[in-house]
């Protein structure tokens, strides 16, 4: 794939391709032109320029605040090459934005122009922090963009950044509320992306559709930059809807794709219900990340597409560890695969010593791409490095062939479908509040998520509050995928004997409180929709929650909702009443008896009727 000497930095991975392809697209996207490796390298020079003019260089973090696109993709990619990039989470909250921002300190927030980006400028000014505007040039090739913005700095004229320099500053959950940062430097990513792309084989002929977010490294590296360290192409969309991921699917001839459990369910569900749907021969295999997939929704992605499912195991911290390899290799059931061969992966156990093979112990890995690190965060570099090399907090065992099994979680991060929560934020949320006295979140099983997020309190005596207003706290503070579905107010806690609250086992403590809502027998019996609105909502929930039974009292995020079926609810909803209805409401009124007098209300003001016909909508099986 490469000479001798491999790509040590971004651009000097850009530069090989535009050498070697000049012409070749980089980066695709629907109703525009092509990015080549050489207009890539042109705009990340330009784009250094820019930057350089504003005082701006590789020791500068640049932090950004970007909507799913391919200029956040290409973004990613021009920026990094020439100083520290740190996505952020478009749908964070103005709280937390205030948090990132002032634990991540940034030389500059970049920002969508002309979007609705007031309140997130304001924030960054109050912190002193200068605003980038990303102009998109949609005339030219895909994700293409110039920079504006003052920084009141003087002009310099600084080169790219060098193998040693940090590419990217990734946020990853944690066991504490101070979420850590991770400095992730330009030849560890680069060397991650080479050995990915040799162990999956992938080559100059391959072309990826991406739809993954593009704030963490599953949607970045895994969607973005590893077909691009091949010098193969990807497909950026904004974004994901399943029927639209499938036409493209048609339209694109990729040769993969990566996607979480939850959008491979939606992708496989929509390629059901399209006509003469077949599948195109220029698909090789599938990648999923994020969360564990499920067995059955293994094989049945294989097949109705005939190619095989990849299972990776990584994290923030390394990005990448392991993988199933691609056929004729040995894929086992079960396992997250062998090494890529860039990290060293080993299983010790409480003393430190490693273990033999078939014996669980906590799995740690080490080698170049491993972080050294985080940054400004001396407690949990010292909880995450060992003499072995960094904990990942898993549980697990290596068999005979060196394939790594994954056990459980020693740490407590729930794992909402792929959607990461600390729990100890959670806490901290509702502790803040003046009528809550003790507090504890933690995981409940959940058949579709995996794991769903509740929460117990303990009430002081002078301050009354229901749950649901607690609930609805929570969701001013937090993202709405980390609000917990059900809070539980209670006498105590259990806890252990020298007064430790024991949060793994509040699940089953809270077991009867927290069950009847989610129960089969409570949604058959729930009160029967008396309103035309009420029935044409449900049947949209049916479809996309692929429920037979759903009552107009029952909770959208406890029933298996997230924000991608969110999404799609609201988009269908809007289709079907002509309306403009925001997304935040879903998350606020989760009930369809709630949602449905927003509705009805928002119909009378316009002084229209519900059609009287319900529109069918396909059933998902």
């Amino acid at each position: 794939m490469f000479p001798a000497t491999e790509p040590q930095s971004l651009i000097q991975l850009f530069s090989y391709w535009a050498s070697c392809a000049p012409n070749k697209a980089a980066m695709i996207a629907p109703a525009r032109l092509p990015l080549t490796y050489k207009n890539l390298l042109i705009l990340s020079q330009h784009i250094r320029e820019q930057l350089n003019s504003m005082g701006l260089s590789s020791g500068s973090r640049i932090a950004s605040i970007l909507p799913n696109s391919p200029e956040a993709a290409v973004a990613f990619l021009a920026v990094s090459s020439c100083a520290s990039f740190a996505p952020l989470n478009p749908n964070c909250t103005d709280a937390e934005l205030e948090r990132y921002l002032s634990d991540l300190k940034p030389n500059a927030l970049l920002v969508l122009s002309n979007s609705n980006s007031a309140m997130r400028i304001f924030i960054a000014q109050r912190f002193n922090i200068p605003v980038i505007e990303l102009i998109p040039e949609l005339s030219h090739g895909a994700g293409s963009f110039s920079l504006r913005g003052d920084t009141g700095l003087p002009a310099i004229n600084s080169d790219f950044a060098s193998a040693a320099d940090i590419a990217l500053l990734l946020y990853t959950s944690g066991s504490t509320a101070k979420a850590k940062l991770v400095p992730i430097l330009q030849q560890a990513i680069c060397q991650t992306c080479i050995s990915v792309a040799k162990f999956m084989g992938l080559t100059e002929q391959d072309c990826c559709l991406n739809a993954l977010p593009l704030f963490h490294t599953h949607g970045l590296v895994s969607g973005v930059l590893v077909p691009l360290a091949a010098g193969g192409s990807c497909v950026s969309i904004s974004e994901f809807q399943a029927e639209t991921f499938v036409a493209y699917l048609q339209a694109y001839d990729p040769s993969w794709y990566p996607a979480s459990p939850t959008v491979h369910r939606m992708i496989l569900e929509q390629i059901k219900k399209t006509p003469g749907f077949q599948t195109n021969p220029s698909l090789r295999f599938i990648r999923s990340g994020s969360a564990p997939l499920a067995v059955a929704l293994i094989n049945e992605l294989e097949n109705i597409l005939k190619v095989p499912v990849i299972e990776p195991y990584g994290m923030t911290e390394v990005v990448h560890i392991s993988s199933n390899p691609m056929p004729p290799g040995i894929r086992k059931q079960g396992s997250v695969g062998i090494s890529y061969g860039h990290c060293k992966i080993s299983v010790i156990n409480d003393m430190g010593q490693n273990v033999p093979s078939m014996i669980e112990g906590e799995v740690v890995v080490q080698g170049p791409t491993v972080i050294r690190a985080y940054s400004d965060n001396d407690a949990a570099n010292r909880d995450a490095f060992c003499a072995q090399g960094f904990r990942t907090g898993d549980l697990g065992y290596l068999d005979e062939d060196g394939y790594l099994f994954i056990t459980g979680r020693i740490k407590e991060i729930i794992n909402r479908g792929g959607e990461k929560i600390s729990p100890y934020e959670v806490d901290q949320v509702l502790l803040a509040h003046p009528a809550v006295k003790e507090a504890v979140t933690f995981s409940v099983p959940h058949a579709t998520l995996g794991e769903n997020v509740a929460a117990a309190v303990v009430l002081t005596e002078k301050n009354p509050v229901e749950a649901e207003a607690l609930r609805h706290y929570v969701r001013q503070k937090l993202a709405a995928f980390k609000v917990p579905y059900r809070i539980v107010i209670s006498d105590h806690l259990p806890k252990s004997p020298v007064g430790k609250v024991q949060r793994h086992k509040m699940a089953a403590y809270f077991a009867e409180q927290l069950c009847p809502q989610d129960s089969k027998s409570s949604r058959q019996h729930s009160t029967l929709p008396p309103t035309q609105v009420q029935k044409q909502l449900l049947a949209i929930w049916q479809a996309l929650l692929n429920i037979e039974s759903v009552g107009i009292d029952d909770n959208f995020l406890a029933l298996g909702g997230n924000s991608l079926l969110a999404m799609q609810f609201i988009a269908q909803v809007n289709t079907q009443f002509q309306v403009d209805f925001p997304l935040q409401l879903l998350f606020e009124a989760a009930t369809v008896a709630e949602l449905s007098a927003h509705l009805e209300a928002l119909l009378k003001q316009q002084n229209r009727q519900v059609s009287l016909t319900i529109k069918a909508l396909p059933r998902q099986h």
